[in-house]
Formats: structure tokens, C-alpha cells, sequence
């Protein structure tokens, strides 16, 4: 194997490795498909792999470039997000509007701090929040409806990017003085009514699984669409509320609520940034994305 290689050719074999195509590859990359498949000859040669195998009308990645293709991708990621530091790249000159995928209560987490800023240091650069959609990331990041999602962890196609931004817990909310507070087990957990703040079923579920992996079933009496909703309600009765502890710390200093630990065991929830491949090497968008995970 040679000791040297071409880092655009790595571009290349990430691209096709994302695409399971030459000519789609060649496209995202805005180049002709001769270009790429020479480009991947050459690395098939400094590899000593054929790399990628045809099958049908895809090209299937083989075992060595399944065991490299991570460290190649967040080689070319780390890559492009240090020419952020880069005396050519300014973002106080940028004029951009920047579209993020954010649920309602993330949007209440994020903001305060982004747009103090973005007063500061980008002056010109704006954002369009619009809500994303359970199983059309993949789909919103490839059409260019949103730059960047922040959401829990979903499955995503191959040419979308995701990184971890926090793991949060799941805590009991409920009114101040509620009785539970004083027994705070399983037994009293169920035999209260519950709200349940979501458009997402799965938020639900995730919640419901751990019960039913103890043969529990907790009584849901309302459903709602958002949090503010289900934190007024459980303010003003009895009913509790299961939600991520940092949801739960944004409505705490302005709610006469009670944050309790679960009385059962429940999986931690993983919060993730989303994005395309081809926002790769836009600068706004990675520096977007930094700020993002600073914030977390």
C-alpha cells in the first residue's frame, strides 16, 4: 500500500460509499463519472481492495472499506470544520439564512443562547426553525427543507451525518405538594393518571416499553402537542408527567413543579445533530453546527 494518497480521492470513496452509485457520486461531487471511476481505480490500487462491489445497480461496499470508511469520514468531517479557523472564512461577513429542524422545546433550549450569539458575532446571519418530522430526516436534510435537525436518535439514510450532543435522563414531573412526592414508587406511579406531551408516538412508547417490560400499564388521560400545555395542566391537577430532565429544568423556574426521580428503570435518551453530506464543506453550516454543540 502506498504511503501517500490524494485526500480528494477519499471524497471519492466516501461519496460512492454514501450514494451505492458512481454516477450519483459524481454529481454530488460535480464531477464526470469517468473522473470518479478513475478516481476509484486509484484507490483500489493504493488499497490493494477492490473497495466496492457491483450488485445489480448498486456498488456494495466490501469489508475493508466497511472497517475504514468511519475513520475516513470523520477524518474528512474534522477536516473541513478546522477551516473554520481559517483566516478566510469570516462569519461576521456572512449574510445567510440558516433552516433548523427543532422541536418545540428544543427551540426554547437552543435560541436564548444562539441568537445572543449571533447578535455578537454574526450579525447577518438568520434562522428559520421548522419542525422535523419522525422519518423524514433523511428525506428534509437530502431536499434542502432544513440545514441541520436536532432531534432524538432515528435511523437516517447513509448520506446523512449525525453526531451526539447529550444523553438525557427521563424524570417525573408533577405539581407542588402532590402526594407522590411523599410515596414515590412504581405502585403509586401507576395508580395515578398521566399526561403525555407529544406529536410523536414514539416519545410515548419509549416510556410505555420499559413499563411493559415489568408488566405495567399506566393511565394516560390526555394527549397533547406540546409541553407548555401538559406542564399547565399537571400545575392544576394530579396527573403526571414522564418527559427528559432537561425539558423538565426549562419550565421549573417558572412552575410551581416537582422534578422526581422515576420509580423504574427506564433507557437513556440520546439527543443528535443531523445533517447532509453535501453541507459538508459549507463553512455557515458547519460553524452553525458548532455552535449548536457548544450550546449542548
Amino acid at each position: 500500500m502506498h504511503s501517500k494518497i490524494d485526500l480528494n480521492l477519499h471524497r471519492v470513496l466516501l461519496n460512492i460509499y454514501q450514494h451505492s452509485s458512481i454516477s450519483a457520486a459524481a454529481d454530488a461531487l460535480f464531477l464526470s463519472q469517468p473522473a470518479v471511476s478513475h478516481a476509484l481505480a486509484r484507490l483500489r490500487e493504493h488499497h490493494q481492495d477492490p473497495l466496492f462491489v457491483r450488485q445489480g445497480r448498486k456498488m456494495v461496499a466490501t469489508k475493508h472499506c466497511q472497517l475504514i470508511i468511519g475513520k475516513v469520514e470523520q477524518g474528512l468531517t474534522l477536516l473541513n470544520e478546522s477551516l473554520l479557523d481559517t483566516e478566510e472564512f469570516d462569519i461576521a461577513l456572512q449574510q445567510r439564512t440558516i433552516y433548523l429542524g427543532l422541536r418545540d422545546i428544543v427551540e426554547a433550549m437552543l435560541f436564548p443562547p444562539l441568537i445572543a450569539n449571533l447578535a455578537s458575532i454574526a450579525p447577518n446571519i438568520r434562522i428559520n426553525s421548522r419542525p422535523s418530522h419522525q422519518g423524514e430526516i433523511s428525506r428534509e436534510l437530502r431536499d434542502g427543507h432544513v440545514d441541520i435537525v436536532v432531534d432524538t436518535l432515528y435511523p437516517v439514510d447513509k448520506d446523512i451525518k449525525t453526531r451526539q450532543l447529550t444523553v438525557d435522563q427521563f424524570v417525573l414531573v408533577c405539581r407542588r405538594g402532590h402526594q407522590i412526592i411523599k410515596q414515590n414508587d412504581i405502585t403509586h406511579y401507576l395508580q395515578h393518571k398521566h399526561v403525555v406531551a407529544s406529536l410523536r408516538d414514539r416519545d410515548i412508547n419509549m416510556v410505555d416499553r420499559a413499563l411493559t417490560q415489568t408488566k405495567h400499564v399506566r393511565d394516560i388521560t390526555l394527549r397533547c402537542d406540546n409541553f407548555y400545555a401538559a406542564i399547565k395542566v399537571i400545575q392544576h391537577s394530579d396527573l403526571l408527567l414522564t418527559v427528559p430532565r432537561a425539558i423538565a429544568g426549562q419550565f421549573a423556574q417558572d412552575f410551581e413543579i416537582e422534578i422526581l426521580p422515576l420509580p423504574f428503570a427506564m433507557p437513556a435518551l440520546p439527543v443528535h445533530i443531523y445533517w447532509h453530506a453535501s453541507k459538508d464543506e459549507d463553512q455557515v453550516v458547519a460553524w452553525m453546527r458548532q455552535q449548536i454543540r457548544s450550546i449542548f
